[in-house]
């Protein structure tokens, strides 16, 4: 079973997915993603950064730290690259509740591995609601997987629009992870529609 680590180990030059969220619970469409942005972009690593509290979630429906750590570690462990996607509770050792201060945190911290955002159509679509969401933008390049009904609200967002020339072609994904930012890529292969809330709420 993968092992929790607050500060996975990376070597130099390694290209590095940060997947940031909740995990209330993790689910195989983490895993989905995670495995193909493994391929698709390159990738060494997989780092699955569970949030201590998602600062726009209600804390009324959050399960425990503790338990979805676990549930992180349950789904990645049944993954055929397992080895290659590591569990994180280095937001809650680090104290960041932003992901722009986390990103900034972790490449002060690894000023020679090359890092990438990954995240759903459905986040590019509220990221203006996020903090500091441009300053994001433009500290690390953004891998953006589609969901099932969030392609259109995400590709006329304000942060689509606003780093519109930032776009890089499907048929760069393995240039952008090293790719200065801003730049960010919009991926269609997996269309997972699966949700944490759906599975808290049907219980499967």
């Amino acid at each position: 079973m993968n092992k929790t680590q607050a500060q996975p180990e990376a070597h130099q030059g390694q290209r590095i997915g940060l997947l940031g969220g909740s995990f209330n619970p993790a689910h195989h469409g983490h895993r989905e993603i995670s495995e193909h942005a493994l391929t698709t972009l390159a990738l060494d690593q997989i780092w699955w950064l569970v949030s201590p509290q998602n600062p726009l979630k209600d804390t009324a429906d959050m399960a425990p730290f503790a338990d979805r750590l676990a549930s992180a570690n349950s789904i990645a462990a049944d993954s055929a690259k397992a080895s290659q996607i590591k569990v994180s509770d280095i937001e809650q050792e680090l104290g960041t509740r932003y992901s722009i201060d986390t990103v900034t945190a972790l490449r002060q911290r690894h000023t020679d591995e090359h890092f990438v955002w990954i995240i759903g159509a459905d986040n590019l679509a509220q990221m203006p609601d996020w903090q500091r969401w441009q300053d994001l933008m433009e500290a690390v390049p953004i891998a953006v997987f589609d969901r099932p009904g969030y392609t259109r609200k995400a590709l006329s967002g304000d942060a689509a629009r606003l780093f519109a020339t930032a776009r890089l072609d499907p048929d760069q994904r393995q240039n952008l992870v090293t790719a200065p930012p801003p730049a960010w890529i919009f991926l269609e292969e997996v269309q997972n529609p699966v949700s944490a809330t759906e599975i808290r709420t049907n219980g499967s």
